[in-house]
């Protein structure tokens, strides 16, 4: 299992919307994505490498959000910066993570 990189600053759209926390840096383990994993019935699956990296976002009064690295435009000391506005944050199937990614209890 990949140990993730816990992080605490905020994550803002790119119409200035603050959507939330950055808490984690997550990441499938190379011997962990086999071909049946991959190959799973995923939404993000169709979107995204069984590889890439993911940002574990937290919000107040809802559910986390797993945002693929593709999405980030910006990373600074104080916070992170999406590509898409408040709004495709919505209609994103970011509320539920990947299949491929080891997710801690």
């Amino acid at each position: 299992m990949c140990i993730p990189i816990e992080l605490d600053v905020p994550v803002v759209t790119l119409d200035n919307q603050q959507i939330g926390t950055a808490r984690e840096i997550l990441c499938p383990c190379p011997g962990e994505v086999s071909g049946s994993a991959s190959d799973a019935v995923d939404g993000l699956a169709e979107t995204y490498s069984p590889t890439d990296l993911w940002l574990r976002v937290t919000r107040p009064l809802a559910s986390d959000l797993y945002i693929p690295f593709a999405e980030i435009a910006e990373t600074r000391a104080d916070g992170v910066l999406l590509r898409v506005i408040r709004a495709e944050v919505v209609d994103a199937a970011w509320g539920r993570p990947p299949a491929v990614l080891p997710i801690p209890a």
